[in-house]
């Protein structure tokens, strides 16, 4: 199938694969695979790239109208993966797969650097170890000496693709954790075997020894097995060295001191000083990886600021770099470049201002302890967004849809709590119809920040049309007042076809027109070209409440007739939605054009159903453990004296109170926060800038460890159950001075 492509990229002298027309490259020398997905279609891009000055396309279809040379395929993304294996087949290098629960980047990071002291070594991007993430890396590979690529699968069948890309000489199996998320399998020994995949045709495996049957019964005769065993108190980092140890045993080599160090595989983007926007990147500081940072700076970088890349010491190189494409300013801390010294003399936080900033350096160097100062917020505390997660709940609810259907995803009450905009940058990339906020203040910020896709405002009351219309908002309406109100303001303005959204009252009874008003809503809109009807929409008021179902589907067949005898009034079509998160799951049937993603987008599960097991969190409320103390039996704790202590506890002071978003009624021991595995109750009354807890029962316990309040191990929804509320009011609840830190890995 994919012949033809190698040829191509030959004779077109093209040495770039293109799958996102977001990223950076030289346009001349790529060529671009339009993939599908289940939010988005690569071939609405081409006219684009085209114009952009690219030459070669591989499409499912010829686009009408495009110049270019274009190589049609059945599947774009089959044939992306067979053009990486036979250029696997043109490598003449020893490969090194990394397969595994965790850990995978860790090991593989080790294994590079390692074996540059014995040859030439490529590897995978940070963690691009998906289907079209190893095709992506094998591609960039030029037949150095060691070659390693990290692995990953969530489903049967997965496996035997991504080993017939790499087809490793050797394969290090991290190990497979029990408690590992994995609904693509049945079981835990189905997961086994399709790991174990990767090693059908190696030389050598090595893995934990806990596996010995399972590579017994997978693993054929002509395979080399080495068996680790591992310490029985040995943690997951100690365990990866041990690993990373024999295979490059096995190799011929050895892991120096100081290689096995922690790795910090995300990248951190949080609010900066002077209207600063800081990503943070502490992943191996080289070359190689820098691109990929760049990469994700691009996508983050709103129109207008400029892109400040502040370079630490390049493990690969012992001059500066030249200016990267799209940088504006580099400031680089190395050879041949500032000392940390002179960086730190020449440059303050005063020196930066309305930009970008790519802060990549390791922990504890000049670079990321500058980009700590550039920080808007030093607040212990801070809400972490995981906008991985945020993706994946994305595509989880899309796979529930039928391909046409639309999403709307709700990022009001910023972003319920966790920020608009990131999570807007998001959304947009993944192909979302709309962004939905609360009122016209919300959508102008993120008109200023950057945002092009559509925004509907579901407000109450409009009183800025100035900002509505500049900022191309489209409202909600749901009365008679409110529509004579907008198409008064829309005249004044020389508006014409303004898209509105119509909101219909079915059973929730707060807001929205009423069956009996359609005839005379439909009048007054073929009255005026001043708006036009984009969408018309309700809300359930029981779709989660799963012995309510008589009443929500009482809710739905109003909904349809309502949308039935509109469209048989109106002279052109409109879209229709009515399910939220829950109704998505539960009433499918009712997808009608478009659908809203609520709660559930955040992680949350409010029904607990089998369409809805799989979400991932998004975002973890944490802080830091300030102070220790071991007080008696009898010993008050906080304001009012309402905590007694009934044992000799220990006692530890974090920097969270009401003021943060802690509600005050969590205290007393109704509350309970995470640390080290265990449940720890929050005692006495909550103060505004602090809590205290007992962590009495929590092993080697210190001053500096991490707390979480709400978050991947503490579900939002136990801490709203503690509250007799629901996990909306808890995640909206968090402060604007808590810190904000969005990440990716």
């Amino acid at each position: 199938m994919a012949g033809p492509i190698l040829i191509a990229l030959k004779e077109l002298q093209i040495d770039t694969v293109l799958t996102d027309s977001r990223s950076m490259c030289e346009p001349s020398r790529c060529v671009f695979f339009a993939l599908r997905t289940a939010t988005n279609d690569g071939h609405n891009y081409i006219p684009e790239l085209a114009e952009r000055g690219v030459r070669l396309f591989v499409v499912d279809h010829v686009p009408e109208g495009v110049a270019g040379q274009f190589i049609v395929v059945e599947d774009t993304l089959a044939a992306l993966q067979q053009l990486a294996s036979e250029w696997r087949g043109l490598i003449n290098s020893t490969v090194v797969a990394v397969v595994g629960s965790r850990g995978k980047t860790i090991v593989k990071e080790w294994l590079a650097e390692a074996l540059a002291a014995k040859g030439s070594v490529a590897r995978s991007p940070r963690s691009w170890n998906s289907q079209l993430g190893v095709a992506k890396s094998i591609l960039t590979f030029r037949g150095e000496d060691f070659v390693v690529v990290e692995a990953g699968v969530s489903k049967r069948g997965e496996m035997e693709r991504l080993e017939a890309m790499i087809a490793p000489d050797v394969v290090v199996l991290t190990g497979i954790d029990p408690a590992e998320h994995s609904e693509g399998f049945s079981s835990y020994a189905e997961k086994c075997k399709e790991k174990l995949r990767m090693a059908k045709n190696a030389r050598a495996i090595i893995y934990p020894s806990e596996l010995d049957d399972y590579v017994a019964e997978h693993v054929g005769p002509h395979v080399m097995k080495i068996s680790v065993a591992m310490p029985q108190d040995a943690d997951w980092m100690e365990r990866d060295r041990l690993l990373t140890v024999e295979t490059l045993r096995y190799l011929g080599a050895q892991l120096p001191d100081g290689v096995a160090r922690q790795l910090f595989t995300r990248l951190d983007t949080s609010e900066g000083v002077n209207n600063c926007s800081i990503i943070t990147d502490r992943f191996t500081c080289d070359l190689f990886s820098l691109e990929s940072a760049l990469d994700f700076a691009h996508r983050r970088k709103p129109e207008g600021r400029r892109l400040t890349l502040i370079l630490d010491q390049l493990r690969d190189s012992n001059e500066a770099p030249q200016i990267p494409s799209g940088v504006d300013r580099l400031i680089y801390v190395g050879k041949g470049g500032l000392t940390p010294q002179e960086f730190l003399s020449q440059y303050s936080v005063s020196d930066f201002s309305n930009e970008v900033i790519l802060a990549k350096g390791e922990i504890g160097g000049p670079v990321a302890t500058f980009a700590e100062q550039l920080q808007a917020r030093h607040h212990e505390t801070v809400l972490e967004v995981n906008l991985d997660a945020v993706v994946h709940n994305y595509n989880h609810f899309r796979a529930l849809l039928k391909p046409e259907t639309g999403i709307v995803a709700m990022v009001k009450a910023s972003g319920y709590g966790a920020g608009a905009f990131e999570l807007a940058k998001t959304l947009q990339s993944q192909g979302a119809a709309y962004l939905a906020v609360a009122v016209v203040d919300e959508g102008e910020e993120l008109r200023r920040a950057g945002i092009t896709m559509p925004i509907m405002a579901l407000n109450p009351k409009v009183t800025n049309y100035d900002s509505l219309f500049a900022n191309h908002l489209e409202p909600e309406v749901f009365s008679f007042e409110m529509l004579d109100e907008i198409i008064r303001e829309g005249s004044k303005r020389g508006v014409c076809e303004y898209p509105i959204h119509v909101k219909f009252d079915t059973g929730m009874h707060r807001l929205g027109f009423v069956e009996d008003d359609v005839d005379e809503l439909c009048g007054k809109l073929a009255e005026t070209n001043v708006v036009r009807v984009e969408s018309v929409f309700s809300h359930l008021a029981t779709a989660d409440c799963l012995d309510m179902d008589q009443y929500t589907l009482s809710q739905l067949d109003a909904f349809s007739r309502i949308c039935e005898r509109m469209r048989s009034k109106l002279d052109y079509a409109f879209k229709r939605h009515v399910l939220n998160s829950a109704g998505i799951a539960r009433f499918p049937e009712y997808q009608f054009e478009m659908v809203r993603l609520g709660i559930s987008l955040y992680g949350v599960d409010t029904i607990g159903v089998q369409e809805t097991q799989g979400l991932r969190t998004v975002s973890t409320l944490r802080s830091i453990i300030i102070s220790l103390k071991d007080w008696p039996e009898g010993t008050s704790i906080g304001y009012a004296r309402r905590t007694v202590l009934s044992r000799q506890s220990k006692v530890a002071t974090v920097p969270v109170g009401y003021a943060d978003g802690l509600d005050r009624r969590l205290g007393n021991g109704v509350g309970r926060v995470w640390l080290k595995g265990v449940l720890c109750p929050v005692l006495g009354n909550v103060c505004m800038d602090a809590c205290m807890i007992d962590v009495t029962d929590v092993p080697d316990v210190a001053v500096g460890d991490s707390v979480e309040f709400f978050g991947e191990n503490l579900p939002v929804s136990s801490v709203s159950d503690s509250l007799s509320t629901i996990p909306y009011e808890v995640l909206t609840s968090v402060s604007p001075r808590v810190k904000r830190v969005y990440y990716r890995e």
